[in-house]
């Protein structure tokens, strides 16, 4: 789950600070312009920290369910984008090829996110020596010969 979360926080806030909030400054006023600010900073921002912490772990194989699940989602944004006539997100539109390629394009944004996480992890369990912090003790085997030397 966390994956997942840190994953979707990662897309959604470069595409909202890059792409969206641009265009959200006019309209939220007071207030609420800082609760729609710190909506797309704080989750991003706390998720990192949890990450730094903690023994998170990406593994590579890892990025198609989450790729699945970001398709999936696509497809219901399309649907709806269509259905109601009203785009979810505006410049997500569905009805021209810069909007399409904008769209198609948060597959590899994902992609790209998931393995900066992978990494950012191989990184972190390197440098904290993570990996080493678990004592593994051999478990002794029985072969033939220690049986022998048991019965003698």
């Amino acid at each position: 789950m966390f994956m997942a979360a840190i994953l979707w926080e990662s897309v959604i806030a470069s595409v909202y600070w890059s792409i969206l909030w641009p265009g959200d400054r006019g309209k939220h006023e007071g207030s609420w312009y800082y609760w729609n600010a710190g909506d797309h900073a704080a989750p991003i921002i706390l998720l990192t920290i949890d990450f730094l912490l903690n023994r998170i772990y990406f593994e590579l194989n890892q990025i198609w369910p989450n790729i699945a699940v970001f398709l999936v989602y696509g497809l219901v944004n399309i649907g709806v984008t269509y259905g109601t006539g009203k785009p979810v997100y505006d410049p997500i539109s569905w009805d021209s090829v810069g909007s399409w390629c904008l769209g198609i394009a948060m597959i590899p944004l994902c992609a790209l996110y998931f393995l900066m996480w992978y990494f950012l992890t191989k990184c972190k369990f390197r440098a904290m020596q993570m990996h080493d912090s678990i004592q593994y003790v051999p478990t002794p085997s029985i072969t033939a010969e220690t049986q022998q030397n048991d019965e003698s």
